[in-house]
């Protein structure tokens, strides 16, 4: 992989890993950056503070640690099957950002500056993965 996309590959990592240790440490810090109502305590409901931890903090996580294994090769996994984890990692992020398509066109819910940021980067990154080619 050359510098520069091995460079890229990271920044998507560490992103997903950033994304992942705020959602986990403070659960009402993402979703009150999209307007998602948090009560008088600065709280959101015990039942969103779950999805939060376990969408966006254990699964991002998740994804940039076996992106960080799949490039390392840290487990005996086949050329196919780390081509595989890359390319549903990418598949995963873009089919986020369809659905931030789909919400501006059915429930006419506008990007906000943060959201539009979020959305390109998920296309971005979702293109690059799927377009990455692992090393043997």
């Amino acid at each position: 992989m050359s510098s520069i996309n091995k460079f890229i590959y990271y920044i998507g990592v560490i992103a997903l890993m950033i994304m992942g240790i705020v959602c986990l440490i403070s659960p009402t810090f993402l979703p009150s950056l999209f307007d998602v109502d948090i009560n008088i305590n600065g709280q959101i409901n015990g039942p969103m503070q779950n999805e939060v931890r376990a969408v966006y903090g254990t699964f991002g996580l998740y994804l940039g640690l076996i992106l960080v294994i799949v490039d390392l090769k840290l487990l005996n996994f086949s050329l196919e099957v780390r081509r595989g984890i890359v390319l549903c990692i990418g598949g995963s992020l873009l089919s986020m950002s369809m659905g931030r398509i789909i919400s501006v066109l059915v429930d006419g819910i506008f990007l906000n500056w943060l959201t539009l940021a979020v959305f390109i980067n998920e296309i971005f990154f979702g293109t690059f993965y799927i377009l990455h080619k692992p090393s043997i």
